[in-house]
């Protein structure tokens, strides 16, 4: 093993010096300001180990170099999503932190990226954290990393979940200031609905709305990109070698999004067996092309046990896998609204009133159901029925508040004494309320 690190000692501190002029080039360029840029300021300092955790290519890079810049410090800088540097063996760790102070000086910042392509990583980490240095980890399989993390660290580490661009982020790199003040006219709020028409066809990543302005080299890269995530991330990470069903899977459930998903119908669909499907659609879900929602109930086994329905993490893989009909606007702003919902952190489901009649969105905070949410593509005007859909549900469920999530109507009314708040879709994600 010995005469196999010497070989690689050369290779190792080219790699890792041009891993660090790579971060400086990021550091140079336009950045837009990520809204969980504080939230990781805040933490930095803390005897914990910061992950950062979500899709591939969301950012996530990006947003720790720029804390640790924010904050002035000196850091190491090591990406593991690299042929050299995700392959070294647990045996090499001492040396790659050897060459790092070798190279750079002494250091107490460290930034390890796509740290779960390399085994044992999370002895390594632990072993850093008690040398005192800071850690800053970024990854893109949530249940891998809680796992793994939860088993090593034992509670001493903090995890903040970056998605892609979210529209407040998408106005900023077109140099939109989001707030009233520049919506007051009609010609304003018609310009902002057009944004929100090329927020859901382009979707958040970075890389596409900062670096691509082509559309057709955009919607590449999106394809590109989900095809890496399932091929690199799921099929090479679980050894899947049958990857044309878990391809298939991934397009079945993508092209149903915003939709109740029976396994029990997919698997007689694509030919795979139930078991098989649930286990490939929960890799789907850990790498984030794909979030579910389950059903609302007050009994626990009955919201697991349940029917889900699946959203796409970016609706900008929607289009680019050219997965729409006709009549899926308002599935696409349903999207919007459940990656929206997660972002926010909350705790989400959607409801079958009479179980018969679907309500999208039930919020529950504190175990109270605080809020139901109703989306609707109004081009045509309201359906009343959905309206007063929710408007039961939320009695039956003692809820105060029913929003109404528009394209275009603004209103609010009280139905006996439920609140109920018309509002359109990018006024609620930009949270201006009136």
């Amino acid at each position: 093993m010995c005469y196999n690190l010497l070989m690689n000692r050369s290779l190792l501190k080219r790699r890792l010096v041009e891993q660090k002029e790579e971060a400086d080039i990021i550091l140079n360029q336009n950045l837009v300001k990520r809204q969980k840029q504080d939230e990781l300021l805040k933490t930095l300092d803390a005897p914990l180990v910061k992950v950062i955790i979500g899709p591939r290519r969301s950012g996530k890079t990006v947003l720790s170099l720029q804390a640790e810049a924010a904050r002035e410090a000196e850091y190491y800088y090591i990406n593991f999503d690299d042929e050299i540097l995700g392959s070294i063996v647990p045996e090499e760790f001492n040396l790659l932190l050897e060459l790092l102070i070798e190279l750079f000086g002494k250091k107490n910042n460290l930034i390890l990226d796509e740290v779960q392509n390399v085994d044992k990583w999370e002895l390594f980490v632990n072993r850093l954290l008690r040398a005192n240095y800071n850690i800053i980890l970024t990854g893109s399989n949530s249940k891998l990393l809680s796992k793994e993390l939860s088993s090593a660290l034992t509670g001493r580490s903090l995890t903040i979940e970056l998605f892609p661009f979210s529209f407040e982020e998408y106005l900023e790199t077109k140099g939109i200031l989001a707030s009233t003040d520049t919506t007051d006219t009609t010609s304003e709020i018609a310009q902002m609905r057009k944004n929100l028409n090329e927020y859901m066809e382009t979707g958040g990543f970075p890389e596409v709305l900062l670096r691509l302005k082509d559309r057709g080299l955009q919607q590449k890269y999106l394809r590109e990109l989900f095809d890496a995530t399932i091929k690199r991330d799921v099929a090479h990470r679980y050894k899947i070698r049958f990857t044309r069903e878990l391809i298939e899977c991934a397009y079945v459930i993508t092209s149903n999004f915003a939709r109740r998903t029976s396994f029990r119908k997919l698997s007689k669909e694509i030919g795979i067996s139930e078991h098989t499907l649930k286990k490939y659609t929960g890799y789907l879900e850990e790498t984030y092309l794909v979030l579910s929602v389950k059903r609302f109930s007050f009994k626990a086994l009955e919201i697991e046990k349940s029917i889900r329905k699946y959203y796409s993490l970016d609706t900008g893989y929607i289009h680019a896998k050219g997965l729409l009909s006709t009549k899926d606007s308002g599935f696409l702003m349903e999207n919007l609204v459940a990656v929206e919902l997660k972002r926010r952190g909350y705790e989400f489901y959607y409801y079958m009133f009479k179980d018969r009649y679907e309500i999208d969105f039930v919020i529950r905070e504190n175990r109270k159901i605080s809020e139901i949410i109703q989306v609707t593509d109004d081009e045509d005007g309201i359906r009343e029925r959905e309206v007063s859909n929710g408007w039961e549900a939320a009695g039956e469920l003692n809820a105060e508040r029913l929003t109404v999530i528009t394209w275009y109507h603004e209103d609010e009314e009280v139905r006996e004494n439920i609140r109920i708040h018309y509002i359109p879709l990018w006024k609620w994600l930009l949270k201006i309320f009136s």
